[in-house]
């Protein structure tokens, strides 16, 4: 995990509210919505059922006393697809203070998931 500085007052109300955001590729264009830059990712043309992707999580950090967001890769599976929304499964292993865990749904847009997990990831 990594942690990071200031972001837009919508994602920080989000991250308040929910406890997590999860990376927007078209949001992170914006100069001002993240603390820094992000590397570009492809762009998905088709997000597959039953397919593995990857997606980046930030979480605000509830067990130190400074006020912090971590951040890192995640697993997640595509279970359902409803128009433009998909509905994911985390796969990965998260600590057990974290908001979400393993097994949790998550409903996310194409511009939330940055490509495709392979064999090695």
């Amino acid at each position: 995990m990594t942690t990071f500085g200031t972001f837009h007052s919508d994602i920080e109300n989000e991250l308040e509210a929910r406890g997590f955001h999860i990376l927007d590729k078209r949001k992170a264009q914006t100069p001002g919505n993240y603390p820094g830059p992000f590397p570009e990712f492809p762009k998905l043309h088709k997000v597959k059922l039953n397919t593995s992707y990857i997606i980046r999580l930030f979480v605000r950090d509830t067990t130190q006393r400074t006020d912090r967001v971590d951040s890192g890769l995640i697993a997640i599976i595509i279970k359902k697809i409803h128009g433009y929304l998909y509905t994911g499964i985390i796969k990965t292993v998260l600590p057990p203070d974290f908001p979400v865990s393993k097994g949790s749904k998550l409903i996310l847009t194409v511009d939330q998931i940055l490509y495709a997990q392979s064999d090695q990831d």
